[in-house]
């Protein structure tokens, strides 16, 4: 689906024509997302979950970087919304939120359903995750305050480039998370 700045780079759902919905059995969203740093809304959460209730739509939330939100926000989770864990799972890496990228260790949360389905495709798909990895992992999530300093250096240089990028001409919102910032990236005389 086509996400457009004007609608806060979030999914108009009511675009979806019926034929779409007879066809579509799973719909994936990206929050903050990969490439605009958006954020969704605990507001946004309420429609897709609805959405999924009408429609029988399995939700995946790809909450990579969830985790990394800049000045003052606080992490949104998909499955904090009511009726979440009926409809789908969310996705959590900790390649982006912990400096982790390459050692392919996360966790998934959610339906108990979905997860065992998942989880029966994947012990019959590899081995497991390296021990050392595991460990190293079961520290980081035991100490959140490795992922707050990491959002901290990425705001602080999201502030520095959009500074000189202004400086240069260019209309620059700097985004709410992840460390991408291409969020309404504009020339002084038009889109880029």
């Amino acid at each position: 689906m086509p996400l457009h700045e004007e609608q806060g780079f979030l999914p108009d759902l009511s675009e979806l024509k019926p034929e779409d919905m007879q066809r579509a059995k799973l719909l994936y969203l990206n929050y903050p997302n990969n490439p605009t740093g958006a954020l969704a809304s605990g507001a946004f959460f309420e429609q897709v979950v609805d959405f999924a209730q009408q429609h029988g739509t399995l939700v995946v939330h790809d909450a990579a970087y969830a985790a990394l939100v800049f000045n003052g926000v606080k992490p949104l989770s998909f499955l904090a919304t009511r009726g979440a864990k009926q409809v789908g799972v969310e996705l959590h890496s900790l390649s982006k939120a912990f400096n982790m990228t390459g050692w392919r260790i996360g966790f998934m949360a959610g339906n108990a359903q979905i997860i065992k389905a998942f989880a029966t495709v994947k012990d019959n798909t590899d081995s497991g995750q390296f021990i050392p990895i595991q460990k190293a992992a079961a520290y980081a999530l035991a100490h959140p305050e490795i992922t707050r300093q990491t959002a901290q250096k990425y705001a602080r240089r999201h502030d520095l480039l959009c500074e000189v990028l202004r400086s240069s001409g260019f209309r620059i919102q700097p985004p709410g998370a992840s460390f991408f910032c291409m969020h309404a990236f504009h020339v002084r005389f038009g889109a880029v």
